[in-house]
């Protein structure tokens, strides 16, 4: 028995003050038993998760795969050689099928319409003259103006052709007998379904009161003459000047229209010769 001589300590035990025998501030133990070794050990490789990045293809925003193919699709076509001509070709067919219409009303209710068929057809025509190697901004610039002027126009042609203007001036029938007098005072003007295959909301009717006879003295300035819608719309009476246009609101889906129009003397007694006509008749739109 040795005395005096410390006992020898084993090798699982821990000298006092090291580094892992610290007490940890939250109470809990450094280490436990079986745990990894901590990064930076030796043996263990140093994972920087600020560096990690994944392999999925980037599928949105501006440099997203699909974005970029998209785009070299359409740059592709833009500058295909067979392509120039699309544009122009797209204005002409569009400006052919307006004209087969057979469009009614003036043509100051297609000045928009006119104006984009000559801004398409311009830059239409510019795109196929371009002889150099234009810029694919140049090209795809003009390229969209001349579509979207073609598509534009095209709106604005459809849409006035829906409410333009009907002259049906020379379908108007006048039915009663002629010259008007005391006793034979009233005509009718009426509108078939042939005139009103193109519906719109209003009539606008000219009527001119003139003497029968103009050799005779004039008389026809002592005499009123009244119109009266009977067929068609709402009865509604209207008094005639002579050369100054009536409005008549007419029925959703009228297929026929009659105006009555009567004759009265100012001065009974002096048998007036009077004549009547249509010389103007416009299908409109409120």
């Amino acid at each position: 028995m040795n005395r005096g001589k410390p006992p020898r300590r084993s090798h699982g035990a821990r000298r006092p003050g090291s580094a892992d025998a610290s007490p940890d501030p939250t109470g809990e133990a450094n280490e436990t038993p079986g745990a990894p070794d901590a990064p930076g050990a030796p043996g263990t490789p140093e994972v920087h998760h600020h560096t990690l990045r994944h392999n999925n293809p980037v599928t949105t925003g501006p440099h997203s795969i699909a974005a970029n193919d998209i785009k070299n699709v359409i740059i592709r076509w833009v500058m295909h050689p067979s392509a120039r001509w699309l544009p122009l070709l797209l204005a002409c067919a569009a400006l052919v099928i307006a004209q087969a219409t057979d469009p009614h009303g003036p043509a100051g209710q297609y000045a928009l319409s006119i104006a984009l068929a000559v801004l398409a057809v311009a830059a239409g025509a510019v795109r196929v003259l371009i002889r150099k190697t234009p810029s694919v901004a140049a090209v795809g610039a003009l390229s969209l103006v001349s579509v979207l002027a073609t598509v534009g126009g095209w709106l604005a042609f459809r849409y006035a052709a829906a409410h333009a203007d009907v002259e049906v001036t020379g379908q108007v029938q006048r039915h009663g007998s002629l010259p008007l007098t005391s006793r034979d005072n009233t005509v009718t003007f009426t509108l078939g379904p042939d005139a009103l295959r193109e519906p719109r909301d209003r009539l606008r009717l000219t009527l001119t009161v003139s003497d029968a006879d103009p050799s005779a003295p004039a008389c026809s300035y002592r005499t009123s003459a009244t119109a009266y819608l009977m067929d068609g719309g709402a009865p509604v009476q209207e008094p005639v000047r002579s050369g100054r246009p009536l409005e008549f609101a007419l029925t959703s889906g009228a297929t026929s229209v009659r105006i009555q129009v009567t004759l009265a003397e100012k001065d009974p007694g002096r048998n007036c010769r009077t004549d009547i006509r249509a010389v103007a008749a416009v299908l409109h739109d409120s």
